[in-house]
């Protein structure tokens, strides 16, 4: 049997490392749930977000981009139980240099790909799981401050509908 021909996930010609937002998702393999639980659920409240121990080690490397990659920012990110969502800024944090992003000579820019590679490697040998994770992942380029807004919204609402979610299974 052949398999289908998979359309390829990013832009053609699309640089990643370039300054800029991006929305990105990431699934287990066979969405298995295993990084959370979403438990109960409040009058007015959010329903909490329980983490196993693999979304746990999950949290502690995105907890720690920001000190490794000098040009990446987490700026919102939320684990469900067989998927994360993550709002990543490539930049600069404009604290020296009066709001404009110049890149120090120093700086190599690291491309979406690559944090991504690494955060999903890192949690795989921590747990020792393997097969943990869905081959690559989605994303999207963020072009709008709305656009940016409604991410962001999206990961936060994201655990009240869960039950909603195309990843719930």
């Amino acid at each position: 049997m052949q398999r289908p021909i998979r359309k390829h996930p990013r832009l053609k010609d699309y640089d990643y490392s370039q300054d800029g937002a991006y929305f990105v998702t990431v699934c287990t393999k066979n969405r298995a749930q295993i990084l959370s639980s979403i438990v109960g659920r409040g009058a007015h409240t959010p329903p909490p977000v329980e983490l196993s121990n693999i979304g746990k080690s999950l949290d502690r490397y995105i907890s720690n981009i920001e000190n490794v990659y000098s040009n990446i920012f987490v700026d919102a990110y939320v684990i469900m139980p067989n998927h994360f969502h993550i709002l990543i800024r490539i930049g600069n944090d404009n604290a020296n240099n009066g709001g404009v992003w110049a890149p120090r000579p120093t700086d190599k820019r690291t491309a979406v790909q690559t944090v991504l590679r690494s955060l999903k490697t890192m949690v795989t040998k921590e747990t020792g799981m393997k097969d943990l994770w869905q081959t690559s992942f989605y994303d999207h380029v963020i072009r709008s401050e709305q656009d940016y807004l409604a991410c962001w919204q999206y990961i936060d609402d994201n655990p009240a509908k869960w039950t909603e979610d195309k990843y719930f299974v």
